[in-house]
């Protein structure tokens, strides 16, 4: 009897039909609310409007503070090149285009759970911030700092309120809401506190950089936090579940549907463990060929390799060039890192387990500790040739790190693709890893970055290691079956 209960509540949990799609009465009702309420933000919220009537009269004491702020900071950091180069860096945390991103990439993995009404939170709210921001700039107009010593590009548009400020915490603060159910309730505190760290640093980095006034980055919170406190309570309504939990206290939930893979897998410290080691082997084997190359192999390899750059110097045109930044870009260090976070963040939501994520940090990963710690070892000299690779060249010419970083990201997706679905169509994504990391590696050879032969061990050490890790860190383990238990009327097996 118990048992049969059991069976029951598991095959009603499995029958749970998905959320359907909400209708377009829904949807409408939904982004009419978030327009009034977005709409009432702008005409009533008093930290803002308080701001932008004193910016707007010109209000004497205001200014004095605002160019006092940004005379003393300007001094601060200017004398200090690396200080500037890394608040450029970390200003981007606001910046449009990965704001952007992070709302795609959000809305894409809710998309996939089929949370619909958190589909439409997540879009109305980044619509909002796209369309506040510029629309606030150009109704204020105020210009942009005129500090003593310039030490960053003043951007084109107005300056009040600080877009980047806004963005971050409009951005990061989303991002916390819908992480918030996947925690633990102590370390939910710590996600807001961590997206309100990311908008306090931004706005700050904004000030250092003397490109806005202090009154602009606190305009920019106050916008902001309206936003977020609008859309969300819209959201919040639009359930209508009683006891549904409050936002900010337990983040955004709605019940979706995800597929979950329960496959037996090697425990993460094991397979990390194995990895390393693989690790450790992959960089003696390629180092001590590296060594063979260079100094025992004799003249005919590096005369090939001379030989073939040359060819591919003679062969450049400005079209050319053109093509070849481009695909090598194909696994450049932003294409890397911003695929990466996407396989990440959509293998979580697709399988409902770390470790598809797990599975292609660790190709990434592991494959760019091999090629950095193996050219850091054999340190062979780039071809001697002009090279067109933008800016300074970092790093040794021994294995190349692009291609054997294409193999491991688009191996990584095939791999994924492969076992993952059953699409009939699902052998075409092995074009990615087939057709790519070569083409990465021929465009390495015509800007002059790499030799023949290294582009050939990154190639090599690519699968090699996705190989590796797939067996690690995806492969399920070979478990014993588990005998089903007989139940009434069922024959036994004879011996």
């Amino acid at each position: 009897m118990n048992a049969a209960g059991t069976g029951g509540a598991a095959h009603s949990a499995r029958d749970t039909p998905a959320e359907q799609p909400p209708t377009a009465a829904a949807l409408g009702r939904f982004e009419l609310r978030a327009f009034l309420g977005v709409s009432a933000l702008v005409l009533g919220a008093l930290p803002f409007l308080a701001l932008l009537l004193l910016v707007r009269q010109q209000w004497e004491p205001l200014q004095r503070v605002d160019e006092g702020i940004a005379a003393w900071l300007n001094g601060l950091v200017a004398p200090h090149p690396t200080a500037v180069t890394v608040l450029e860096r970390v200003t981007e945390l606001g910046g449009s285009a990965e704001a952007g991103y992070v709302f795609a990439l959000a809305t894409l993995t809710l998309a996939v759970q089929r949370k619909w009404r958190l589909v439409a939170y997540t879009a109305t709210t980044g619509i909002c911030l796209a369309v506040l921001v510029p629309l606030t700039k150009l109704a204020v107009g105020r210009q942009r700092p005129d500090v003593p010593l310039p030490v960053a590009a003043t951007p084109s548009d107005a300056s009040f309120p600080s877009g980047h400020a806004m963005t971050a915490l409009v951005t990061w603060s989303v991002v916390a809401l819908l992480l918030m159910p996947a925690v633990r309730r102590r370390a939910r505190p710590w996600l807001l506190a961590a997206a309100a760290a990311i908008a306090l640093i931004v706005g700050l980095t904004r000030l250092a950089l003397g490109v806005h006034f202090t009154s602009d980055v606190l305009a920019g919170w106050a916008l902001g936090s309206g936003v977020v406190a609008v859309t969300t309570a819209t959201f919040q309504t639009w359930r209508h579940h009683d006891g549904d939990p409050h936002p900010v206290r337990e983040g955004l939930q709605e019940t979706g549907s995800s597929h979950h893979d329960r496959r037996a897998t090697l425990p993460p410290l094991q397979a990390l463990l194995r990895l390393v080691l693989a690790g450790i082997a992959l960089v003696g084997l390629f180092t001590a060929v590296g060594f063979f190359i260079l100094r025992h192999s004799g003249p005919g390899i590096l005369r090939w390799d001379d030989d073939v750059v040359d060819r591919f110097v003679q062969a450049r045109t400005p079209q050319r060039t053109e093509i070849a930044l481009i695909v090598s870009d194909l696994s450049g260090t932003p294409t890397m890192i911003l695929a990466t976070l996407a396989i990440v963040v959509l293998g979580r939501a697709l399988s409902g387990r770390w470790r598809v994520s797990f599975f292609a940090v660790a190709t990434v990963t592991g494959e760019t500790l091999v090629y950095f710690t193996t050219s850091n070892l054999v340190v062979r000299a780039r071809p001697d040739v002009l090279q067109l690779t933008p800016g300074p060249v970092i790093g040794f010419s021994w294995p190349s790190g692009h291609t054997a970083a294409a193999v491991a990201l688009y191996g990584t997706i095939a791999v994924l693709v492969l076992t993952r679905t059953r699409s009939r169509w699902r052998w075409a994504v092995l074009l990615l890893p087939v057709l790519i990391p070569p083409m990465v590696g021929a465009s390495r050879i015509y800007l002059a970055a790499h030799h023949p032969s290294d582009v050939l061990a990154g190639l090599v050490l690519g699968w090699t290691w996705v190989a590796i890790s797939t067996h690690y860190a995806l492969q399920p383990r070979v478990t014993a079956p588990v005998p089903l238990p007989h139940g009434p009327g069922q024959p036994h097996a004879s011996g």
